[in-house]
């Protein structure tokens, strides 16, 4: 019987070890991740495309043309709307409802994409349109948008 006691111990010890060594790889994977985190704000400070204080919602992930469509379509967006995209990345939402008519303000606190959409904008030619503000997506006043 000491035997069966001493192998069920051992298969615990083993058991428990390799619980801590999978934490321990955890707790170094997060902590290699909030480093990595805190060295791209630093850089994106330094850079200067980025506002200080501002939460950042997503990464950028540009949406598909037809998920675009299908979203302009589902909410009726034309002539005569005003419609906000916080966080609004290269301006593609924008440049696609301002061409069905719509007004646009766009808010992005990332610089380069405020350019990124800017220049989108413009080459659309709806410029009187649409508004890309660099801003914090957070705090922005949403009174004018026809839709909430």
């Amino acid at each position: 019987e000491g035997s069966l006691a001493e192998e069920e111990f051992l298969c615990l010890a083993r058991l428990v070890a390799g619980k801590c060594a999978q934490a321990t790889a955890i707790q170094a994977a997060m902590r290699g991740r909030a480093g990595r985190r805190a060295r791209e704000a630093e850089q994106a400070l330094r850079v200067g495309c980025c506002m200080p204080d501002v939460t950042k919602l997503a990464p950028f992930n540009p949406t598909p043309d037809c998920a675009i469509t299908q979203a302009l379509d589902a909410l009726s967006v034309g002539a005569g709307e005003v419609l906000y995209d916080l966080g609004c990345g290269d301006g593609r939402l924008l440049v696609a409802a301002a061409l069905r008519g719509a007004h646009c303000v766009g808010v992005e606190y990332d610089k380069r994409f405020v350019d990124r959409a800017r220049k989108a904008v413009e080459a659309a030619g709806v410029e009187k349109q649409v508004e890309v503000l660099h801003g914090d997506a957070c705090v922005v006043d949403l009174m004018p948008a026809t839709r909430k």
